[in-house]
């Protein structure tokens, strides 16, 4: 035997549909984002727990591209010394795209990164960084 709604109550039972559907979604999200952030915070704690206290302060900093480069040189080119002190003597983050009195073209960057990697990579490489 077939149940039958009154039709008052149809509106009723699709907005209930749609209500359990919404929390049942929502629910799921919540915990896959939940998951997602339990697992990051974990490898985030991890990596922390091998830096020194010398590697965190130096990962902290954000050096402007003029503390490396070569005064007044265009296109830009870098004092491999100054870049060697300041990536793996005092282990800097990163460098922002500014102090040079204008922004950095793409092959620019790209010339800061290979250089990076090419001249001091291999000695900024450490215990910690799976990145590198």
């Amino acid at each position: 035997m077939a149940i039958r709604l009154h039709p008052a109550t149809i509106p009723f039972a699709t907005g209930m549909k749609q209500l359990i559907m919404t929390m049942a979604l929502t629910t799921l999200a919540a915990t896959a984002v939940h998951a997602q952030t339990s697992n990051t915070n974990r490898d985030v704690n991890t990596l922390l727990a091998l830096l020194s206290l010398e590697e965190k302060i130096g990962q902290m900093v954000q050096l402007d591209l003029s503390v490396v480069t070569v005064p007044n040189s265009s296109p830009i080119k870098l004092d491999e010394k100054k870049l060697r002190e300041a990536l793996v003597t005092y282990k800097i983050g990163s460098f922002i795209n500014n102090g040079l009195g204008r922004a950095l073209s793409l092959d620019e960057w790209h010339y800061v990164n290979r250089s990076e990697e090419r001249r001091v990579g291999k000695e900024c490489r450490s215990r910690w960084s799976p990145y590198h």
